[in-house]
């Protein structure tokens, strides 16, 4: 019974750092809550393929700098505003200051995780439910196009300087072959075929047919490695996707007001906590008898001089006077 009242009076003491918080905070936290807009949330995943001959950016996508390269990837303007766009969220006609809002605000809708070295995970929000699925599938194949647009647009030049220089070659060497066939006609029908002049104009001729020879089956090595390499890339995509982008949330509503209520009911325990540990720390007043009877002795020592030695035994002072001799 003893420690029911013990209990009950430190209750008593401190009713106000006890109550008060747990009533203020829980109804701010659900009045906050109420006219906040409810955020839904859709998922996908990303599955990387064909690693070897990926992009230096769907490499280890695991280390800590690849992982932010993605994110500032598939928060990018392009990204962001190409899915807005095809979303129709994004009109051709807005203004720069609109456009670039409603991009940057999308942009804090979306979360990028990787998971090992081969999945992607992408998190878009939304206050509306509408749609929400179709903007994130738009979000992540732009994402993939945009990181394989410099490798495709490498692979695109590549190819182009390569045809370039078959072409170049392919006429070089029409050009040495009419060249050695005139030449050769001409040493005919000068009748002195085996005078050391025209022997070395023929071997001349010759060795640069030959040599344009070598470097057109090298140009034409290089451009069918490139051109097989790029179908190869064609024929296997760089990514896949397990499962259909799908809603996370179908209530955002109620687990929005539970987590801000749980969030302030744990916020206004810690603030009784510490209103009650400041206010015991602060607190000068007298609970117990032994404090009351330490208290009142001490005064009374500090009135009396000489009083000898004097002790407080379970709350009892006694004193042993001095004797004069």
């Amino acid at each position: 019974m003893n420690t029911f009242f013990t209990l009950f009076g430190i209750f008593w003491r401190n009713r106000y750092a006890l109550v008060l918080p747990f009533l203020i905070l829980p109804t701010l936290a659900v009045i906050y809550s109420a006219n906040t807009p409810a955020m839904y949330t859709a998922r996908t995943t990303i599955q990387i393929q064909n690693a070897a001959t990926n992009p230096p950016l769907l490499q280890n996508i695991s280390d800590p700098d690849k992982t932010n390269l993605l994110r500032q990837t598939i928060k990018s303007a392009n990204v962001v505003g190409d899915t807005l766009r095809a979303a129709g969220l994004l009109l051709d006609g807005a203004s720069s200051d609109e456009r670039n809002q409603k991009i940057a605000q999308a942009a804090r809708n979306i979360h990028l995780q990787t998971i090992g070295d081969d999945l992607i995970e992408i998190y878009y929000r939304s206050t509306t439910r509408a749609g929400i699925t179709t903007v994130l599938e738009q979000l992540a194949l732009n994402f993939i196009d945009e990181i394989n647009a410099g490798e495709r647009f490498s692979a695109d030049e590549t190819q182009e300087f390569l045809e370039r220089q078959l072409r170049e070659l392919s006429a070089r060497l029409n050009k040495a072959k009419a060249n050695y066939d005139a030449l050769k006609v001409e040493v005919t029908r000068s009748g002195k075929a085996d005078s050391d002049e025209n022997i070395a104009r023929m071997a001349a001729a010759e060795f640069e047919i030959q040599k344009i020879q070598t470097q057109y089956g090298l140009a034409k090595e290089d451009f069918d490695k490139v051109l097989s390499e790029k179908q190869s890339r064609s024929a296997t995509p760089t990514v896949k996707f397990p499962l259909p982008p799908m809603l996370e949330n179908e209530n955002p509503e109620m687990e929005q007001h539970m987590s801000y209520l749980l969030a302030s009911i744990v916020l206004a325990g810690l603030l009784s906590l510490t209103l009650i540990a400041l206010k015991s720390k602060l607190d000068t007043s007298l609970r117990t008898d032994d404090e009351i009877r330490r208290e009142i002795g001490l005064k009374i020592i500090g009135r009396m001089p000489n009083m000898g030695d004097v002790k407080i035994d379970q709350g009892r002072l006694t004193a042993m006077p001095k004797m004069g001799i």
